[in-house]
């Protein structure tokens, strides 16, 4: 390998690299296996190729590419690679803000009005419904790891590890019924009577470690959530609800 290709090669890896683990938050590396060099972490085994397949070595030579200034805030805006693929990027108060372009768009071909576009239709908070309970919208977001549908602090990511896992297109909003099932789908398990605050499962991460546990999440405050909970039926759950919280009266979704 030449000297030229070799920094190349250094260039395009730290084009891939993260601060840290996003599973963990532990530090991680370069590795190379027998499938081709990867970054990995130590603390919870989190590893991602450094080079998508998808993608064209050529391709990787150019970026990132500087596509010009945004003209709020006189940031350049650059076309890229990130840990998940290809995106657009700008800086906005010293804090990246990413833009996702589609399946079929060629990254070397998006111009800066382009990446305007989806730098907006990607931090666009989209309201799906307003939950009618509590008065709390449920929006549609898009964050580091991509897409994810939010409320009051409860979230459920579009994707896993490739896979679909919840599909936002797939209700119809104004149905009561897909509301309920959206809110499932996000663990809220009903809401205070008197205060409307909502009730549910929040999955937390301990430490840097690559481990996880529930807990029931009531406005600020959380509360121990036994592991097995989704192993008891309907009424133990529902009791055990009510003993950890206490609030004056809970309803449930159906």
């Amino acid at each position: 390998m030449s000297k030229s290709d070799i920094e190349l090669f250094q260039k395009m890896i730290r084009m891939r690299l993260l601060d840290s683990c996003p599973k963990c938050s532990n530090e991680i590396s370069i590795k190379h296996g027998r499938w081709g060099f990867f970054v990995g972490c130590g603390e919870c085994q989190w590893t991602k190729p450094v080079f998508e397949k998808s993608i064209k070595f050529e391709t990787y030579a150019q970026l990132p590419k500087d596509l010009g200034a945004h003209p709020d805030t006189g940031e350049p805006v650059y076309a890229d690679i990130s840990i998940n693929g290809p995106c657009i990027w700008t800086l906005k108060e010293d804090k990246k803000i990413f833009g996702t372009p589609d399946e079929d768009e060629d990254i070397l071909e998006i111009g800066l009005n382009r990446a305007l576009e989806l730098i907006d239709r990607s931090n666009k908070e989209n309201i799906l419904f307003i939950e009618p309970n509590s008065g709390i919208p449920v929006t549609l977001k898009n964050g580091r790891f991509g897409e994810y549908t939010e409320f009051n602090g409860f979230n459920k990511a579009t994707k896993l590890k490739g896979r679909v896992t919840y599909d936002p297109d797939a209700f119809n909003y104004q149905d009561e019924g897909d509301q309920i099932k959206v809110l499932k789908a996000l663990r809220i398990l009903g809401f205070e009577e008197e205060s409307k605050i909502p009730i549910g499962i929040k999955i937390k991460k301990l430490g840097k470690a690559f481990k996880f546990k529930k807990v029931f999440k009531f406005g600020e405050d959380e509360f121990e959530c036994p592991d097995n909970y989704y192993k008891l039926d309907e009424n133990e759950q529902r009791e055990l609800v009510i003993a950890a919280i206490k609030p004056n009266k809970i309803f449930f979704l159906e």
